[in-house]
């Protein structure tokens, strides 16, 4: 009969997402995952199998946070949309600047790293673009039937815009630090919808 696990699942994904956060997915050896989630090798590849099998468990777990806080955000259709996209790109600029904000997002981290010859992990980062795109989308659409978000632009075209601003604000904050520059961008890209 096998023996009860001795420690929670969660909790050591969460501690092996992080350990691929600070150090990204080649540079993270195995010995690294032992010490991060303190699980013993055997514990590690019997649970999660091995070290890519981890990293897209990891990656998923992510993405899951991510979806919840944002769908949480938008969720209000009493709350006008620019004030929901206000929400979503300071969310993003505190994220970036919080302590550990220089290590910047864990997906577009992954996104740069991986999809270039990683098929699973490219999956994954679609899903995740489609997401944000759809969530924004919806939200702009709800403000252009109000009248509160310019008609000048298709819904879906601005929120690939916004997305594309979330993303290079994530990689601005890993390369500078100063709260401004991202305040300087939130501010700039609510002008394009009032």
């Amino acid at each position: 009969m096998a023996r009860p696990r001795a420690f929670d699942e969660a909790t050591a994904l969460q501690k092996a997402l992080e350990t691929f956060w600070y150090r990204g997915y080649s540079a993270t050896s195995v010995e690294d995952l032992v010490a991060g989630t303190g699980l013993s090798r055997a514990s590690l590849y019997a649970t999660f199998g091995d070290k890519h099998a981890l990293f897209l468990r990891a990656l998923g777990q992510y993405q899951q946070q991510a979806f919840h806080t944002l769908t949480a955000l938008a969720a209000d259709p009493a709350v006008p949309a620019a004030e929901h996209v206000r929400q979503v790109l300071e969310l993003t600029a505190g994220l970036c600047q919080a302590d550990a904000g220089q290590r910047g997002c864990f997906m577009v981290n992954t996104i740069t790293e991986l999809v270039p010859h990683d098929p699973e992990v490219q999956a994954l980062a679609a899903e995740y673009q489609h997401f944000l795109e759809t969530l924004l989308a919806t939200v702009l659409r709800r403000g252009q039937q109000r009248g509160e978000v310019r008609r000048t632009a298709a819904p879906q075209a601005q929120a690939r815009l916004l997305v594309s601003v979330l993303n290079g604000m994530r990689v601005m904050a890993k390369a500078d630090a100063d709260p401004q520059l991202l305040r300087d961008v939130v501010d700039t890209a609510l002008l394009a919808l009032a």
